[in-house]
């Protein structure tokens, strides 16, 4: 399966990590490539020139173009061999037909005008989609179809594929750039064509020129700041609207059972998250309390079905009245270092096992250990000489001193 060098590799640390920077730059390339296919398959399958009208579902149509009747397009020739063939020499291709705008389109004679040759003799009923954004060509709505039916994924994914591609291309030129030369991860190119459909041409054009260098060049969490950011800037009344029509979008959804246990997925206002977030951990909380032993995750699950039962959450509180908060009182959750366990081993010689409670500082005792002791009062100074000179012997104050 894997090459001699991978077997030589395995047991020298530096070739085994070459190995994996190669295998890296590898993947990398290649999901660059998957790019380039989906936009030569769209090029492919896209003849805008002959859409000409646009049915009521908002589909375009490839209409009666001029010369579409004529006598080449329904002659035998049309569907001969020949008609199909490189040379196209048979009599259907030099009928009036042959003059039409579309066959005087650019690169008729190249292989792709060939196959475009091909699709136009066809039934005149195919429709034509726009998977990218402004700006980007219609493509045949056949086209993700056949597409993923080559790469095995669901038209749907391949309509994915090729409209970020056509976005990359036509309305962020210098991302594109770095994706032909193969120096960004396919998955973040497409994350920006994605998050940056709904702007204008110009808008997209500042937001390439402003966030294409930072893409590999940071972390990917703080990159998607920095393009939270740079679509703000760039249009802020479409951003503002963007983020009124996501909260449209807010729901719960229940997920598939298995083994007695089903997912949910909530998707809710940052606000009302953070309140149930908050719920679910103070139940938790009170649950370890009350001996649950089992990991947080469990009992944040636990949580759960609790709130679900508002006499349930009542009866818990309840029982927690008078319970400090932790949150409050960090020392309320200490053990006491009058706590014994008769279980516990007799300690060695010489060491100090004496248990370090932590004193709780609203205890006036601990409050008033913590004041600096009082100082002495410092002596009076002594009364000056000349004073003293003047005055009388204190010893004998009818004696003045001479």
């Amino acid at each position: 399966m894997f090459d001699d060098a991978f077997e030589l590799a395995r047991c020298c640390p530096a070739s085994l990590g070459d190995l994996v920077a190669d295998n890296h730059a590898w993947e990398k390339r290649h999901g660059c490539r998957k790019l380039l296919l989906a936009v030569a398959w769209a090029d492919l399958f896209s003849d805008p020139d002959d859409v000409s009208e646009r049915d009521a579902d908002g589909a375009w149509l490839v209409g009666d173009s001029p010369g579409a009747d004529s006598p080449g397009a329904d002659s035998p020739g049309a569907d001969s061999p020949g008609a199909d063939s490189p040379g196209a020499d048979s009599p259907g291709a030099d009928s009036p037909g042959a003059d039409s705008p579309g066959a005087d389109s650019p690169g008729a004679d190249s292989p792709l005008g060939a196959v475009r040759g091909r699709r136009k003799a066809g039934p005149r009923t195919e429709g034509f989609i726009r998977p990218g954004g402004n700006g980007t060509p219609w493509i045949a709505e056949t086209c993700p179809a056949e597409l993923g039916l080559w790469q095995q994924q669901s038209p749907g994914s391949a309509r994915c594929l090729i409209g970020d591609a056509l976005d990359l291309r036509h309305r962020l030129p210098r991302l594109w750039g770095r994706v032909v030369a193969g120096e960004v991860h396919a998955w973040k190119a497409r994350t920006v064509a994605v998050r940056s459909r709904y702007l204008g041409l110009f808008a997209v054009a500042e937001l390439d020129r402003l966030i294409t260098h930072q893409v590999e060049l940071v972390t990917w969490g703080r990159f998607e700041s920095i393009l939270d950011a740079a679509l703000l800037h760039v249009d802020p009344a479409a951003y503002h609207e963007r983020v009124q029509e996501s909260h449209s979008r807010r729901g719960v959804w229940p997920g598939e059972s298995s083994a007695g246990l089903r997912s949910i997925i909530i998707r809710a206002a940052q606000g009302d998250a953070a309140v149930f977030w908050a719920a679910v951990n103070r139940v938790a909380d009170l649950l370890a309390d009350e001996g649950d032993e089992d990991p947080v995750n469990v009992r944040r699950s636990k949580a759960v079905g609790i709130l679900a039962n508002p006499t349930l959450v009542l009866d818990l509180v309840n029982r927690h009245i008078g319970q400090p908060d932790p949150d409050e009182d960090p020392c309320a959750y200490l053990p006491d270092p009058s706590y014994t366990n008769p279980w516990e081993q007799e300690p060695r010689p010489g060491w100090d096992t004496t248990p370090y409670h932590q004193p709780d500082p609203k205890d006036p005792a601990y409050q008033t250990s913590q004041k600096p002791p009082d100082q002495p009062e410092p002596p009076e100074p002594p009364e000056p000489l000349s004073r003293r000179m003047s005055s009388s012997d204190p010893i004998n104050p009818s004696r003045p001193l001479r």
